[in-house]
This record gives C-alpha cells, sequence and structure tokens, in this order.
C-alpha cells in the first residue's frame, strides 16, 4: 500500500555554535529513544578477507610444494591484516570519526582516533607485533612470512573480528536522539485532517491533494510528525548525509517549530571530542524508535534540516 507522509514541524532558525558548546549541552542532556541507520561495511567488508585469509592457510596445509606453502602464508598475512583494517574503517564511519582524521591516516591514527583498546579491546601494540608486522615486512622489506606468523595473524583477526561485532554492532549507526511525536494509522489520519483542509482551501485546484485527502482516500497508509516535543524539548540530530558531517542540538519553540544550533565535524572536532559526544548521548543506553519504518525514515530526518521542506510526501510501494 503507498504510504503519505505529512509533518507541521521544521526548523525556523538554525545557529552555528562551537564544539564544545555541543559538548556542554550535550552534557546537560540525557534521551531514552533513538534513531539508527543500518551501513554497509567498506567494500567487501571484514568476514570476506577473513575467509580469504583462512582459506590461504587451509592451502598450504594441504600442499607439499614450500614456494606455493609460503606463497599462501605471505597472502594470508595481507588479508588478515586486510580484515581487521577493514573492520576499524567501519567503525570510524560509524561514529563519523573518519572525519577527524586526515584521508591518507595511518593504522595507528585510526586506532588512536578510535580509542580502539577501550571501545574494542584492540591493544595496538600487539596488533602490530601479530597481524601488521609480518605483512608489513613481506610488502616492505620483500620477506618471507613464516607459517607461525601466519597463523596466529589470522588467529588474532578471527578473534576480534567475532568478538567486536557481537560486542558493539558497526551497521548500527546512530542519526537521531529524542522523542518525536509521531503517529501512524488512524491516529496519523485524524492528525492529518484538519492540516489538510487548510491545504484543499488554499489549493483547491490541486489534483494531487484531492487524491491523497484523508477525508476521501482509502487506498494510504497514513504517518503524521509533530515535532519533537513540548516547548523547551529537545533532541540531538546527526547528519551523516552532510560533507562535513553535522551535529545539531535541536530546541523546540512549541506548535511543530524548532530551533536548531549545529556544528559541523570535520575541522571543528577532535577525535576525543566526538567519541565524548557519542559517549554521553548512549549513556543511558537509548532505545530504537522502532514504529518509523524504514520507507519513510529520510522523510521524518529531513524535517529537521534548515532546507525547505514539503509538507506532504507520497511514498509508492
Amino acid at each position: 500500500m503507498n504510504q503519505i507522509f505529512f509533518s507541521s514541524c521544521g526548523i525556523t532558525k538554525e545557529e552555528e555554535i562551537s564544539a564544545q558548546e555541543v559538548l556542554d549541552a550535550v552534557e546537560t542532556l540525557s534521551f531514552e529513544p533513538k534513531i539508527s541507520i543500518h551501513t554497509k561495511p567498506p567494500g567487501k567488508g571484514p568476514e570476506f578477507f577473513l575467509n580469504w585469509a583462512g582459506e590461504e592457510l587451509k592451502e598450504a596445509r594441504e600442499s607439499k610444494d614450500k614456494d606455493i606453502q609460503y606463497r599462501k602464508f605471505y597472502n594470508a598475512s595481507v588479508h588478515s591484516k586486510a580484515a581487521v583494517e577493514c573492520l576499524v574503517d567501519w567503525y570510524l564511519s560509524k561514529y563519523l570519526l573518519y572525519l577527524t582524521i586526515q584521508p591518507t591516516a595511518g593504522a595507528m591514527q585510526k586506532l588512536e582516533a578510535l580509542n580502539s583498546e577501550e571501545l574494542l579491546g584492540i591493544n595496538f601494540t600487539l596488533f602490530n607485533d601479530v597481524v601488521f608486522e609480518p605483512r608489513n615486512r613481506g610488502i616492505h622489506k620483500f620477506e618471507l612470512v613464516e607459517e607461525k606468523e601466519a597463523r596466529d595473524g589470522y588467529q588474532l583477526a578471527n578473534l576480534t573480528i567475532k568478538n567486536c561485532v557481537n560486542t558493539v554492532d558497526p551497521s548500527d549507526a546512530p542519526v537521531f536522539y529524542g522523542a518525536l511525536e509521531f503517529y501512524e494509522g488512524e491516529e496519523a489520519r485524524e492528525k492529518i485532517r484538519p492540516k489538510f483542509a487548510k491545504m484543499l482551501n488554499n489549493y483547491p485546484e490541486s489534483y494531487e491533494t484531492q487524491e491523497i485527502n484523508p477525508e476521501t482516500s482509502e487506498e494510504f497508509e497514513y504517518y503524521y510528525l509533530g515535532g519533537i516535543g513540548s516547548a523547551s524539548s529537545h533532541a540531538v540530530l546527526i547528519n551523516r548525509e552532510h560533507r562535513d558531517g553535522k551535529i545539531s542540538i535541536l530546541e523546540s519553540l512549541g506548535n511543530g517549530k524548532i530551533e536548531a544550533r549545529f556544528c559541523p565535524i570535520r575541522g571543528h572536532f577532535s577525535s576525543e571530542q566526538l567519541r565524548e559526544v557519542f559517549t554521553r548521548l548512549e549513556s543511558k543506553s537509548p532505545k530504537e524508535i522502532s514504529e518509523i519504518e524504514n520507507s519513510i525514515r529520510n522523510d521524518v530526518l529531513k524535517r529537521f534540516d534548515f532546507s525547505p521542506q514539503k509538507n506532504v510526501s507520497v511514498i509508492t510501494s
């Protein structure tokens, strides 16, 4: 069934603030609900390269040819390192921390940006010695990788990836913290009726408006967003589509009017500051707002963008 999303809320004023001001604001707020989106892993994903490394080791064990064995050990060390680095990049994307470091940052800088030892239990010295160094020595010094080095690197990479993904899901990327005045079904239809009556009065010749009139149409599922709560209610928007990333502190002025104070991430937040923002936002273990379907989630989030938005969206199935 086709869907109608209607909103009577929007940003009426937007002001840029500093990263520290965002931190100070988040310090005073706590949220029980949140909205997250699913993010895909970089490229083929860590499991893909981990499987490649495992297959190389298996083929090495089955071969009697020393040259083939060493080639397989070498390849396994390369794939094990790729698997770990892919996982690290995935977490950097989840928390937008890649915006706080240079695009050419190496593995050590990435792990430092993540504070990987605390977040994921990844000790850089251990990983450098066991996973990274054999591969680096092979690539940069053109040396062979021994069987034990390849096997130990694979086993550590495998254990780490499995534990990390089960402990902190890298595909779950938060985009909004706070409550929403959100309605669906008949409740939404009742909320929309008076708004639609005004639209029909203003645009009586609109064919599309007549077609989706909640008084006459039975062909749609209705959804309505009224705002983020009564006056002085707050929410936090993480804009992942902005080229520099953007964190907005939203404050309800009542009647669907919202004021936004924002700070771009790139060039303004340090890795430590950005980690602290997410730590504070997650401190109450907020639960996912599950009633908002994926098909209208973007329409909901766009209502908190300062650019003009349509009051009505028609989503066809």
